[in-house]
């Protein structure tokens, strides 16, 4: 493992970014169930209104589904946090860049991990 860790006011920093990126997405989950309704067959409207309604429920349920998975993502970062293991790719075990984090603080997986997992 590299000896590129965090201070402790990064941590901080980085454990205030997660909050905020919780609350947001819990906000967003919960304004989206709204959104994913069924669309009543019975309200008369034409059916192409209909047909638009039921794509933006589609839309809302797919935004939805992502904002569930970065969340747990979220929970699990902070849990690292916790545990002593926050910045540390679960992959290669060498700390995640401090730029990378402070633009996705619920990565667990540093650039070259990351790219590899996307090359499949």
């Amino acid at each position: 493992m590299s000896e590129e860790g965090l201070s402790p006011q990064q941590k901080s920093e980085l454990e205030d970014a997660l909050a905020t990126l919780k609350k947001e997405l819990e906000q967003s989950i919960e304004e989206a169930s709204e959104q994913v309704k069924p669309v009543s067959l019975d309200n008369p409207i034409g059916r192409v209104t209909r047909i638009d309604a039921m794509q933006q429920q589609k839309m809302a349920e797919a935004s939805r589904s992502l904002n569930r998975a970065k969340l747990a993502a979220v929970i699990r970062a902070q849990n690292s946090l916790t545990s002593g293991n926050y910045g540390v790719c679960i992959e290669c075990e060498e700390y995640i860049g401090l730029q990378r984090l402070k633009a996705k603080p619920e990565t667990c997986l540093c650039r070259d991990c990351q790219e590899d997992r996307e090359r499949g």
